[in-house]
């Protein structure tokens, strides 16, 4: 179940004079509670970052929310690349080649590094390699 921290700012107004004066004695509170949120509750943090964060998709099918640029700027660079590689033809075929065989190995890598990096990465790293045998027995 998932959950945000909600602060929310209450003021209360104060005697107010018949001149038409600035309200006096203004009181704020701050008020933090914890509001959870239907959707966070109904799905996995996966599944609610992929599709709020990533994708920011909207709640319904008829709202189209927007051209998001950052998937625009990298349709644009994919279809870019496409063309610079299919431009010349046959003859540059095999640069293509070297490039998407070690393309991915290289983008791994750099994923891997950071990966090992990150904090909590042993922790994760010792949870996949550790079976749970609870799970399994069930």
């Amino acid at each position: 179940m998932s959950s945000t921290n909600a602060t929310t700012t209450i003021v209360a107004e104060g005697n107010v004079t018949d001149d038409d004066s600035p309200i006096s004695n203004i009181t704020a509170i701050n008020v933090t509670e914890m509001v959870e949120i239907p959707e966070c509750a109904d799905s996995s943090e996966t599944q609610y970052y992929w599709y709020r964060v990533a994708l920011d998709i909207t709640d319904n099918i008829s709202t189209t929310g927007g051209i998001r640029w950052w998937m625009l700027v990298a349709l644009i660079i994919a279809w870019l690349v496409v063309y610079l590689i299919i431009r010349k033809g046959i003859a540059s075929s095999g640069k293509v080649v070297y490039f998407t065989a070690f393309f991915p190995y290289i983008v791994l890598t750099i994923f891997l590094v950071r990966g090992l990096t990150l904090k909590g990465a042993s922790a994760g790293i010792a949870h996949m390699f550790t079976p749970d045998v609870r799970k399994e027995a069930s």
